[in-house]
């Protein structure tokens, strides 16, 4: 059976198509994290954004995965190792929202 193993360039990949063509629901949560009060919340808000637009982009990329976070974390964790840093990878995501 061939996995799927998802590297850093296909993040910056998918980073670079939010960049340009945020989906509807990627400005919906940049909207709920700019709403956000407190400084843990609004950190946790942009994490949040940022992992659902990468997810949203490699989804539509790899139809393979299945629209299953699991499947995603996995295909990343395979590609990158066991010690990816997924707040990192969400921080990405963040940053082509322009949240950060």
């Amino acid at each position: 059976m061939n996995k799927l193993a998802l590297k850093l360039n296909d993040i910056e990949a998918a980073c670079a198509v939010i960049a340009t063509a945020p989906t509807q629901r990627a400005v919906q949560d940049v909207a709920r994290a700019r709403r956000t009060l407190t400084p843990g919340r609004h950190r946790q808000a942009c994490l949040s954004a940022g992992r659902t637009a990468i997810a949203e982009v490699l989804f539509a990329q790899y139809p393979t995965l299945g629209h299953r976070i699991g499947n995603l974390t996995k295909a990343i964790r395979l590609g990158m190792g066991e010690g990816v840093k997924f707040d990192e990878l969400n921080l990405l995501g963040a940053k082509a929202l322009g949240l950060l």
